[in-house]
Parts: structure tokens; C-alpha cells; sequence
């Protein structure tokens, strides 16, 4: 993303899990792919990122795929600073959890 927030880049995997072709999603804000209910979740992540310079680690959140379904991630997100320290660019990796979280379940209930 850059320092507004706007996504820059997205790998292949975005659309093989959640749908969108990459011209769906470049230029558009993380958010935008994210529950209504997590905005404020999602808003608050991006501002210690971007004012605070804090990094994201391990923070589970949800994402929504094309067709509206729920993806389960787990996130990791730093930043890249210019030579005058501020924030230019910020990388994300997101890990779908949902399967395992759906086998935790069953596990869970089954006990």
C-alpha cells in the first residue's frame, strides 16, 4: 500500500483465494475487501503503521472474497521509510487460516 492506504500490488493468490482480478483491487483501499464491522479494526492497524511506525504481527482478521463469502488471515505488516523517515510504502503478508480454523471448529465441537 502506499501511505494513504491504497493498495499498490497485489500477488496472484489475491485472486485465487479471494476472487478479485488484480485491476479490481489496485488503487483501492484494504477496507474496501473487509467487513463493514472490522473497518474500525482495519483503520486503527493502518494508523500505527503509517503515524506510529508500529508493525502488525500475527493480528487475525477477516476478509471478504468477491462473492461476499468470509477468509479467515492472519496478518504481518511493516513499513518502508524515505531517507527522511517517513513512511512511503507499507507491505503486508496475509496467511488464510480459514480451513485450519474450520478443522479447529469441528475438533473443538466433536470433543
Amino acid at each position: 500500500m502506499d501511505s494513504t492506504g491504497a493498495i499498490t500490488y497485489v500477488n496472484s493468490t489475491w485472486k485465487l483465494i479471494l476472487g478479485h482480478e488484480k485491476e479490481e483491487v489496485l488503487g483501492h483501499y484494504f477496507i474496501e475487501f473487509a467487513k463493514e464491522e472490522d473497518h474500525k479494526s482495519y483503520r486503527k492497524l493502518f494508523k500505527g503503521l503509517r503515524d506510529e511506525g508500529k508493525t502488525v504481527n500475527n493480528f487475525v482478521g477477516v476478509m471478504l472474497t468477491k462473492d461476499g463469502k468470509e477468509r479467515i488471515f492472519n496478518m504481518h505488516s511493516t513499513f518502508m521509510n524515505d531517507s527522511k523517515g517517513h513512511i512511503i510504502s507499507i507491505f503486508g503478508s496475509l496467511r488464510d487460516l480459514t480451513e485450519y480454523k474450520e478443522m479447529e471448529d469441528k475438533l473443538s465441537h466433536s470433543q
